[in-house]
């Protein structure tokens, strides 16, 4: 019996602007799930051209939401790349 053939992994070889753009059509959710693709998508999702922090779309407490931020932003500096957009939504605490 023929062991099955593996395809080629063409998407990863993309050049990370192509990947950033792919990476625009899914939510961030799906995006954050890229990572689990091989080496070279792990960091994609946290390296593209917008830095975003919504507060809102958050599950856990404010501390966490800062610190998982300020992790994001230094994946930023790691790799000598600055964010074209960033975008920041806080709710105000009490605001109804």
């Amino acid at each position: 019996m023929k062991a099955p053939r593996l395809m080629k992994d063409r998407i990863s070889q993309l050049p990370q602007p192509i990947l950033h753009r792919i990476l625009d059509w899914l939510s961030q959710r799906e995006a954050a799930r890229t990572c689990t693709l091989s080496k070279s998508w792990r960091y994609i999702e946290s390296t593209g051209p917008y830095f975003t922090m919504i507060e809102d779309h958050f599950n856990g407490s404010y501390r966490e939401f800062i610190n998982a931020n300020e992790r994001h932003l230094q994946l930023y500096h790691d790799h000598k790349i600055c964010p074209q957009i960033i975008y920041v939504n806080l709710s105000t605490p009490g605001a109804e």
